[in-house]
């Protein structure tokens, strides 16, 4: 986000505090994240297509376990 920004990652200034990150993240519904993932995937199959059918694809699922306390939003 910080090279969108014109920022460098490592020694540019923050772009903003956790909270206003959380809230950014928290923000789309449920049709933003459809057309975010409907764009990935158009963008994938253009690019995937200059190059040719993969040999292989893997699939990397987070299976992490982050146990929340409380009603925390999104802990279900």
């Amino acid at each position: 986000m910080k090279l969108v920004c014109g920022s460098l990652p490592e020694t540019g200034a923050d772009l903003a505090s956790q909270p206003t990150i959380s809230r950014f993240e928290n923000a789309p519904d449920e049709r933003a994240y459809l057309r975010i993932t409907r764009a990935l995937f158009e963008l994938y199959v253009r690019e995937r297509g200059k190059h040719g059918a993969p040999e292989r694809i893997l699939l990397d699922f987070d299976s992490t376990d982050e146990p929340t306390h409380g009603e925390q939003e999104g802990s279900y």
